[in-house]
């Protein structure tokens, strides 16, 4: 499989190679799939899916969104976001 980037996510990929988190772009896109997933409910059907993209339209609609002038501030979110749900599972 052959994956062609925007300039600005080859940028970020760069960057996290070069701040050393990881190692290779193949990492830093693995890592960024297997957060992506987590993030999926396991049973999206089509309804529950058009259900959830009514629901991001009307945040948008009633200015609960918010904008990002970066993908690193994108990305910086996210991790974000993943840390607290790591802190907010409780340990087995």
């Amino acid at each position: 499989m052959q994956i062609t980037l925007p300039p600005d996510l080859e940028q970020f990929v760069q960057l996290q190679l070069n701040n050393g988190s990881f190692l290779s772009a193949n990492e830093v896109i693995q890592e960024a799939l297997r957060l992506f997933q987590r993030t999926l409910p396991q049973d999206l059907t089509t309804d529950k899916l058009k259900e959830a993209l009514q629901i991001g339209i009307d945040d948008i609609a009633a200015d609960r969104s918010k904008r990002y002038s970066t993908v690193t501030e994108l990305a910086t979110d996210i991790k974000q976001l993943a840390r607290q749900q790591q802190q907010s599972r409780p340990s087995l």
